[in-house]
């Protein structure tokens, strides 16, 4: 072998093992300077978002312009040929149909809800509610969740105001890190340590050893490595080769051990770092910072509210956008009024309304024009002669501002003013002074406070002031019309209400009890009418201990008003019910109730006395058994049996001659469960031993047989025999139909019609049996 030959074959063998050293099991390739990939930030703490704080991740949750999140298209028919009844009136037939347009827009971020609704019905007073309307309000919830998702990128140190007492003892060990190296390394490999101590978080790192260090840093054995590469090197110079090629090959080697000596020596610095950290109580310092950082992360994602804040003051909002954040409500156009009493709830036929948030205070206000709801606003034996002779509003303006500090379902207290303005005259000689219809401006003052646990009592306590506006009042005895000038009624008045309820967990009590006075003249706003003195209240009880089979329910009410008329009347009813259940097993349970009722409105018509009284007195028994099995379909079971005694007044006076009235009343269902389809019965019978000459109370049998069926994943048809009699009315036989699902992939439909033929008629009002409810709604977008 000649010398130009060995020279050839030492000089692959060489470059073969050199690249074997050079080239480590991770495949990164030899560089001219050391490599220093930085890790990623919180890389350590499975599952915490990475601290992101940039200004393009708030447009990313909330984008700018106009965006159309959902929009769909609904109409709905309804058509009943057949009786139909309210407090007022009785008709034999009713059609509604309306068409409601609903979407969902982002406007720069912030969330609405847009809906416009066309309707109409015959006969009219079957809706009372406005044939057109809108109403858009702004989407709370979704406006809530945007800010959750924000707060999820985001890491506790970056949204806690503790955060930068964390932050600044990081960017500390950070720099004193950095003052090892500085003057040092040259300038690439510092930029390469800088960009790698950035990473560095020493609560994160606590505890490693200097190899686990090394290991999660670089991913290398770096004692290893270097140890090879100066054994390579030493190596190199008993190898005879060409003095270029040599000295190539060394400077890579070099290269490579001063890259694997600097990581060296800086895992080593940190290490040392660390623990000096740890001894002076830096670390420890840290750890509690962050564990108060990340408790209050916690509660901000629970406190949507105070995280739109915190995170707005972070961002720097202005303008509209800092405004939102504090805005807990809006709603412009047609809606329910706001804060209003559960028992009358008029409707704003259009108007504006807005709840503001700061920290614990809330201001609302809602303003607009009341649409009249007949039961709403009128409340006499009178409605109907009232009506006719009055030229009022039919639209009262309204006012209402609410200031509370506190949440409502916490500690809190406020002050409510409220205005209803009716703007008409009456010339009217049989109406009394007090039904006129005047200004009225309601003050309450109200608080809540926790006794003990989770129980609380509520108060409030209200006073309304009302102005008669200028009158024209026919006067009988001499034929001309009066001029009445505008005074203030009912300044004596005051009404008040205590509230309490809570649990009682140890002793398994939920309860509930209010009183409500009424002093005086006071007029309700939310029903426009003065009543007088009187009061109402109530409680309930319920008992349910854990583990426990039997459970128990007992409610209570009782009110006694005085109520408007040409002379005095009276208002008075009392309620009691108790129910005790006692749980068989899972699914199973029997149960026995009982009520009694008494209730009567007194007052004089013509100076004759007229009296509405309904007493009963009633006891149910029911029992309900579920997964059982029957021809190997599982079913459920539920029969109750009820009997009812009611007593009606034959004369004026209250307790006297009566019509006792027993009924005897059975329920069945019976539901069978095979695959996705579901068969059922269910059978209503009444048995009423004395007939009082009422329409619809008497003897009578309702029953239907069918089921349900999947048609396929997204259909499902309904089809049930039906089956009904009414002593001295009707006897009838028919078919329900129903069909209900995704009709396309953007189309919903819901359809169900009850068709039936009389076999005898004893009552004309009952002589078409029909009807109809089709619904169909198209989503364009979703």
């Amino acid at each position: 072998m000649n010398f130009n030959q060995n020279h050839k074959t030492y000089s692959l063998l060489i470059l073969v093992c050199l690249c074997f050293i050079i080239t480590p099991a991770s495949s990164q390739q030899v560089q001219s300077h050391p490599d220093f990939s930085g890790i990623q930030k919180n890389k350590f703490l499975p599952g915490r978002p990475a601290a992101i704080n940039k200004p393009s991740l708030y447009k990313e949750i909330f984008k700018l312009g106009i965006t159309f999140n959902r929009f769909s298209v609904e109409a709905t028919f309804y058509h009943n040929k057949g009786i139909f009844s309210n407090d007022s009136f009785v008709a034999t037939g009713i059609s509604q149909y309306y068409i409601r347009k609903a979407s969902g827009i982002s406007v720069s971020g912030i969330p609405l809800q847009a809906e416009f609704i066309f309707r109409e019905s015959d006969p009219s007073f079957s809706d009372p509610l406005p044939r057109n309307w809108y109403k858009i309000s702004f989407d709370i919830e979704k406006y809530k969740e945007q800010w959750k998702k924000l707060a999820a990128k985001m890491s506790p140190e970056d949204l806690s105001a503790y955060g930068k007492q964390y932050k600044e003892l990081g960017n500390n060990f950070k720099d004193n890190l950095k003052t090892y190296y500085r003057g040092k390394a040259e300038d690439k490999l510092r930029n390469s340590l800088d960009s790698l101590t950035g990473t560095v978080n020493p609560v994160e790192l606590a505890g490693k050893t200097q190899e686990e260090l090394t290991s999660l840093f670089f991913g290398q054995d770096i004692k290893s490595l270097l140890l090879r590469a100066r054994e390579k090197l030493n190596e190199l110079d008993q190898l005879t080769m060409l003095k270029e090629e040599k000295d190539s090959l060394a400077n890579q080697l070099k290269s490579r051990i001063q890259e694997l000596e600097a990581k060296e020596k800086y895992i080593t610095q940190l290490t040392s770092m660390i623990k000096l950290a740890q001894s002076a109580g830096t670390i420890d310092s840290m750890k509690g910072l962050l564990n108060k950082a990340t408790a209050e992360y916690r509660r901000l994602l629970d406190n949507p509210e105070e995280l739109a804040h915190r995170l707005a003051e972070k961002y720097h909002l202005a303008g509209i956008e800092k405004i939102v954040t504090f805005l807990s409500q809006f709603k412009l156009g047609g809606q329910s009024v706001p804060f209003a009493e559960q028992m009358a709830t008029p409707f704003l036929s259009k108007g504006l309304s807005f709840e503001v948030n700061i920290k614990d205070k809330f201001i609302g206000f809602s303003a607009g024009r009341l649409f009249p709801v007949m039961s709403n606003l009128r409340f006499s034996p009178y409605d109907s002669l009232m009506n006719q002779n009055n030229n009022l509003s039919d639209k009262p303006s309204y006012w209402h501002l609410d200031y509370r500090k506190g949440k409502l379902a916490e500690n809190h207290k406020g002050v409510k003013l409220t205005s209803v303005k009716n703007e008409g005259s009456t010339i009217n000689q049989l109406q009394p002074a007090d039904f006129v219809k005047r200004n009225t401006l309601l003050i309450n003052l109200y608080s809540r406070e926790r006794i003990f646990g989770n129980n609380w009592l509520n108060a409030e306590i209200s006073k309304s002031v009302s102005i008669r506006p200028n009158q024209s009042v026919f006067d009988i005895a001499t034929g001309t019309i009066l001029e009445k000038k505008q005074n203030y009624l009912n300044l004596n008045n005051l009404s008040l209400k205590l509230k309490t309820e809570g649990t009682i967990e140890e002793i398994g009590l939920f309860h509930q009890a209010y009183f409500n006075k009424i002093i005086g003249t006071y007029a309700n706003i939310t029903s426009n009418y003065l009543a007088t003195n009187g009061y109402e209240a109530g409680f309930s009880l319920r008992m349910k201990q854990r583990n426990k089979r039997l459970s128990s329910y007992l409610k209570g009410s009782f009110r006694n008003y005085a109520t408007p008329g040409f002379t005095d009347s009276r208002w008075k009813s009392s309620n009691m019910r108790i129910r005790m259940m006692y749980k068989l097993k899972k699914g199973q349970y029997l149960q026995l109730g009982s009520n009694w009722h008494d209730g009567y409105k007194t007052y004089l018509l013509s100076a004759v006395p007229k009296i509405i009284r309904q007493q009963s007195r009633g006891t149910t028994a029911d029992a309900m058994l579920v997964n059982k099995r029957i021809f190997g379909l599982y079913n459920t079971s539920c029969i109750s049996i009820g009997l009812q005694n009611d007593f009606f007044p034959l004369t004026g006076v209250p307790g006297k001659d009566k019509i006792i009235s027993r009924a005897v009343t059975l329920l069945l269902n019976q539901t069978f469960l095979y695959r996705d389809h579901l068969l059922q019965l269910n059978v209503n019978y009444t048995n009423v031993s004395q007939d009082i000459d009422a329409l619809l109370y008497n003897t009578r049998l309702d029953a239907d047989m069918g089921g349900t069926f999947k048609l396929n994943k997204n259909l499902t048809a309904g089809l049930s025999a039906v089956y009904g009699y009414l002593k001295g009315a009707y006897t009838n036989a028919g078919v329900r139909v129903s069909l209900s699902g995704m009709l396309f992939k953007r189309m919903e439909l819901d359809i169900n019609s009850d068709i039936r033929k009389n076999i005898t008629l004893l009552n004309p009002l009952f002589s078409q049996c029909f009807t109809m409810n089709c619904g169909i709604k198209y989503t364009i977008k979703k």
